[in-house]
């Protein structure tokens, strides 16, 4: 018992000292949210692909890590033993933005998607 109690109280110091750093790191949030997906191109026989520059409002002293998470999306058409096969992705990160990108391929059809990101140092 007394092992799981300082496992615990080590967890939860680690803890804090996380909530510690988030706060000293400099964070900027956003969403990539269309209904316009006629715009993705097509790259090969069944892969589509839509990309869109994101420009922070205020550049980063030093690149920053970017972090991308579908929070929506609607598609048909997955007529296929995988279902809907979609991918996201950030490229080209700098200090000033990123390249945010959406693929889809295996005969899916996405006529909406959102993606929320996060960049911070």
């Amino acid at each position: 018992m007394t092992e799981s109690i300082i496992d615990f109280s080590t967890a939860i110091q680690l803890l804090k000292d996380d909530i510690v750093n988030l706060k000293s790191k400099t964070m900027i949030k956003g969403t990539w949210e269309t209904e316009d997906t006629d715009q993705l191109e097509l790259i090969d026989n069944d892969t589509l692909s839509m990309s869109k520059k994101i420009t922070f409002n205020k550049p980063f002293s030093e690149k920053p890590e970017v972090f991308l998470s579908i929070t929506g999306i609607n598609a048909d058409n997955c007529n296929n033993d995988e279902g809907l096969v979609y991918q996201v992705t950030s490229e080209n990160i700098t200090r000033e933005g990123f390249t945010a990108k959406i693929t889809e391929w295996e005969g899916c059809k996405i006529h909406y998607f959102c993606i929320q990101w996060l960049a911070f140092n």
